[in-house]
């Protein structure tokens, strides 16, 4: 009878470990969840951000469109920002009058199109 006792007790300590790497599995799995909920809240976020402020540069440009710029490189690294930011309520943007061209994306061939950088 004893002998049954002990193994109803290892029996009943086994059972409750199983359950508790269970429990702890379901709630790394509910951490993981909230943190990528988190990053895409953050990117949607950054994104709908990023578009207010080309809509800001798209109506400055509408408004006032700048001369032409003699050297229209990017930067050579993203923070090595030079040249003229304007500030948006979201962030920041910066117009460059790059010429004319007769061979832009999606327009008719031979066609003498202004392009911008925003």
């Amino acid at each position: 009878m004893n002998r049954q006792r002990g193994v109803v007790l290892l029996l009943a300590l086994v059972l409750s470990m199983l359950l508790g790497l269970l429990a702890a599995s379901a709630l790394r799995d509910a951490v993981t969840a909230t943190r990528m909920t988190g990053y895409l809240s953050d990117s949607l976020l950054a994104l709908e951000q990023a578009e207010q402020a080309l809509q800001a540069g798209h109506g400055e440009l509408q408004r006032a469109p700048p001369d032409s710029c003699k050297a229209c490189l990017p930067p050579t690294r993203p923070h090595d920002l030079g040249g003229q930011w304007q500030r948006a309520p979201t962030g920041f943007f910066q117009l460059q009058n790059l010429g004319t061209s007769n061979g832009a994306a999606h327009m008719p061939p031979g066609q003498q199109v202004t392009l911008f950088r925003v």
